[in-house]
């Protein structure tokens, strides 16, 4: 079964859009898809679709179920070009950086990796105000850290294209990067 999908979804040309919850992922998207013509999917709005996932709080304690989930509803996408934002890093129930395996990555056949940072007190009063809890600042900040090196380290181990985009800065290059794929 995985040779099958690897071989069907070799075909798409997908752009992980990474970084940390309140970063401004899907606002990043939303500015990309004003000038380019793809989709985007959010993996956590994909393993919600595809199973009995019951977010509770940003810690997670499912990692690899879920992963393989998504592995799955990718499969069941037609799009031939999409923006998929999720994370490489996230939180686990005892409140430690969790980094999601290599191999997840690999099987989800990335063509580049935009890894989005931004300030951590800015993130932190953006989850505040949109999740009226949040993760201290010290966590925060150690997430986002995690979340970049395994960006670097994942599409260098892809052989892939990497952006780092820090929040309010122009998106025109990678708006022309997206549309040449």
């Amino acid at each position: 079964m995985t040779i099958c999908f690897q071989r069907w979804h070799n075909m798409k040309k997908i752009v992980f859009i990474a970084g940390i919850h309140g970063v401004g992922k899907t606002t990043f998207c939303k500015k990309i898809q004003e000038d380019v013509a793809i989709k985007h999917y959010s993996c956590s709005s994909l393993i919600k679709a595809n199973s009995e996932y019951i977010e509770t709080s940003k810690a997670i304690d499912k990692a690899e179920r879920n992963q393989l989930v998504l592995i799955e509803a990718l499969n069941q996408i037609s799009d031939k070009k999409l923006l998929l934002d999720g994370h490489f890093c996230l939180i686990d129930k005892s409140n430690s950086v969790l980094r999601l395996k290599d191999s997840v990555f690999e099987s989800l056949n990335l063509s580049a990796v935009v890894v989005l940072t931004c300030d951590v007190k800015t993130i932190h009063s953006r989850l505040k105000e949109r999740d009226g809890a949040t993760f201290d600042i010290e966590l925060l900040q150690q997430l986002q850290d995690a979340e970049l090196e395994m960006a670097i380290r994942i599409s260098s181990k892809l052989n892939i294209q990497l952006i780092h985009y820090h929040s309010g800065e122009p998106l025109k290059k990678i708006t022309a990067f997206i549309s040449t794929l």
